[in-house]
């Protein structure tokens, strides 16, 4: 069975271990933009500059259009910078605005017409369209942010190659920027979240992306000397430290490769020196740790290339490490401290609970293996000592360790799969959001039947009735119907939550009758805590009287208390299974009882039926009638349990009957109940049992009689 032993308070206690990155106000909110957002697009705005200018082989400039096709919430900043970038590149400045304007109306006629984000299911009238389209723009799918690329550096290579009268180097030039666009396209958007995959490979390709990016830069500064000093140098050792600080070693060392091959000559192996230098030192001090790598990449350098290349080797790299030294002060160490004061409000008993689950896993799998290991000692024990110990109480013991070693991997098993993040559900979950104009900085979808949706970073904060809109959206996305999501504010963005509904409810009537003065019989049934599964049991003790109404009511309080936990129904079965056989008298005397169970998953309506030497379940569905029989022994016969295990889903208005051997008798088919059934116009579950109860005491029947009847209803 699925997952059922997490509550909804841990649900959102687990939410808040995802913390949100940044809390400025998102475009699309409806108010202005906030300081946060301003400095973070000019910063775009100089990206997207530097890139317009960065020329790559055969004197073309494909990166510039690439990041105005991935860009999307700070596009108007990119504007500015390729429009900028437009006077310092070898066309006419009329051509590469046009460009600009043509890429832009790319995008807005690709949104138009090819990814539409109307579905008119969904929306209803000219107000509610015009509402949907609203700040939904510039976030279509990223193939065709990578198609309306091609389309730009296309006409690039044709102004080209044809002002440059059809040579054969502009016609390599432009299949070179049709292969590059593209490509820059794609790990672009990953800078923004937007490449269709799972979040664990989105971390990874951002993390190149960003390798890419930084040698982008480099390129760029490589046509510029300020006074002697090669910027192309100086911004390679820059990129170089940042990375390694940031991203790790490899990813910085790739860097430093990217660099040294553009540098050349005796440059090459300056930048990988650094970077290894560097990450040994950064747990020192990220200041020593530039500054000494800087030295010995310039004794490097003046190992390889000589003294004459003391100064063209030095000051580049004096100024590459001041500028990481100032990165590190204002934006690293600003940026901590700013994340410090805003989680100063931060709930923390979610971030413990989570540590504490974290541990109790640990724990119980350690306990598990221990279990196991006693289970396995028992048994040897039991076969070698058989003058000092009684062989099969050992295996007994040998037994219960390893029903309860077993009972406790199902529980750590499903807390882990509890929170088991589902990539697809999550890539279509974050790809829904943007398509309806929110923001989100992280998004997590876990669970296979039992969703569950944690969204960090949401802007803008939706009210009511958008809420509702929201839901509605996310609940088709992952074709359930959702809960009302919970909103907790954060600065200028929220958390959202939100669960899979409940979709099935289960109405249920019981009906008994003694043989004698006590029944032998018990019928209950009952819910888990979370109220998303649903039981009915059916208990007939083996024989009469007292002793087999004390082995059913044992029966009954057992799985009745266990259920309810979250232990699945099938070691549940084997825990009573081996009390059963464990309590039978010295004379023989049996103890054994049937068991008809039946777990309704409400969520899906999915139901599960496991039998024990009981009688069969008979289903009603309109004018259908379906048998559901297992062929087994009842529990506390033998040592392992024998169980028939039927899965059968359920729909809206079936009605399930379930009875005890007193009703059917002897009958393999009993076929007045089917006649019953198939003709009877009641759907009331009580009245039904009575009237079953009643038409087999008509019929003859003497034996103890219980009746469970279950209605299935599917909610709205």
């Amino acid at each position: 069975m699925e997952d059922r032993i997490k509550s909804e308070q841990n649900s959102k206690e687990h939410f808040g271990t995802f913390r949100i990155i940044g809390s400025g106000v998102r475009a699309g909110d409806g108010s202005l933009p906030g300081r946060e957002d301003i400095l973070v697009g000019l910063g775009w705005a100089v990206v997207a500059f530097f890139l317009g200018i960065c020329r790559l082989p055969f004197s073309v400039y494909p990166l510039g259009v690439s990041f105005l096709c991935a860009s999307d919430r700070y596009i108007g900043f990119a504007l500015i910078g390729l429009g900028a970038a437009a006077f310092f590149v070898p066309f006419p400045i009329w051509f590469g605005l046009a460009v600009l304007a043509l890429t832009l109306a790319v995008r807005v006629l690709t949104r138009l017409f090819v990814d539409l984000p109307i579905r008119s299911r969904e929306v209803i009238g000219l107000r509610g369209i015009l509402d949907h389209i609203h700040g939904r723009f510039f976030c279509e799918s990223v193939y065709l942010r990578m198609t309306g690329s091609c389309i730009a550096v296309f006409a690039l290579s044709l102004y080209s190659i044809i002002s440059g009268g059809f040579r054969y180097y502009d016609l390599f030039g432009a299949f070179f920027s049709m292969a590059v666009a593209p490509t820059a396209t794609f790990f672009y958007c990953s800078l923004f979240g937007d490449i269709p995959t799972s979040s664990v490979w989105l971390r990874r390709i951002r993390r190149l992306a960003k390798c890419l990016l930084a040698f982008s830069l480099c390129l760029s500064f490589g046509g510029f000397d300020s006074v002697g000093i090669s910027l192309g140098m100086a911004a390679s050792l820059a990129a170089t430290l940042i990375l390694c600080r940031r991203e790790g070693l490899f990813l910085g060392l790739f860097t430093s490769v990217l660099c040294g091959l553009f540098c050349g000559g005796d440059y090459f192996a300056i930048f990988p020196v650094v970077a290894i230098v560097c990450f040994c030192l950064f747990d020192f001090s990220p200041y020593l740790a530039a500054f000494v790598s800087g030295a010995v990449g310039g004794v490097t350098g003046i190992l390889l290339g000589g003294r004459n290349e003391l100064m063209s080797i030095f000051l580049p790299i004096l100024l590459g490490v001041s500028v990481f030294c100032t990165y590190e002060k204002i934006f690293v160490q600003g940026t901590a401290s700013l994340g410090l004061s805003q989680r100063r409000g931060f709930d923390c008993d979610s971030d413990l609970t989570r540590v504490r689950e974290a541990e109790l896993c640990s724990e119980l799998d350690g306990l598990c293996h221990a279990l196991h290991i006693l289970s396995d000692y028992f048994v040897s024990v039991s076969e070698q000592t058989h003058d000092l110990l009684c062989p099969e109480r050992t295996r007994d013991f040998a037994e219960d360790y390893q029903t309860t070693a077993l009972v406790l991997e199902a529980c750590v098993q499903r807390i882990r799969d509890s929170y088991q993040e589902d990539a697809k559900k999550t890539v279509a979950v974050r790809d829904k959001l943007r398509e309806i104009g929110f923001d989100a900085e992280h998004v997590c979808v876990c669970g296979d039947e039992d969703i569950k949706v944690f969204v960090a970073g949401l802007s803008p904060i939706p009210e009511h009735k958008r809420l509702i809109y929201l839901q509605k959206q996310l609940g088709r996305t992952l074709d359930c119907t959702l809960t009302l999501p919970t909103l907790m504010p954060d600065g200028h963005a929220c958390r959202l939550f939100a669960e899979r509904a409940i979709g099935f409810e289960a109405l249920c009537g019981t009906s008994q009758f003694a043989k004698e003065s006590v029944s032998g019989d018990s019928v209950c049934y009952f819910e888990d805590a979370r109220c998303k599964y649903f039981y009915t049991l059916i208990n007939d003790g083996m024989g009469s009287g007292k002793e087999a109404a004390l082995t059913a009511g044992i029966s009954t309080e057992i799985l009745r208390r266990l259920l309810p936990t979250g232990v699945d129904p099938k070691p549940a079965m084997e825990m009573l299974n081996r009390f059963l056989s464990q309590a039978r008298n010295g004379d023989g005397a049996e103890s054994s009882s049937t068991v008809d169970l039946m777990c309704l998953d409400k969520l899906t309506g999915r139901a599960v039926f496991l039998k024990s030497g009981a009688a069969p379940t008979y289903v009603k569905r309109g004018t259908n009638i379906f048998k559901l029989n297992g062929a087994s022994l009842p529990v506390g016969i033998l040592l392992s349990v024998d169980v028939g295990q039927i899965g059968f889903d359920t729909r809206d208005g079936d009605i399930i009957v379930q009875v005890s051997d007193g009703v059917t008798g002897e009958e393999e088919e009993c076929i007045w109940l089917l006649n019953y059934l198939n003709s009877t116009v009641l759907t009331d579950p009580e009245e039904m049992a009575e009237q079953i109860k009643q038409a087999a005491i008509n019929n003859g029947n003497r034996d103890d009689i219980s009746v469970a009847v279950t209605k299935i209803r599917q909610k709205n």
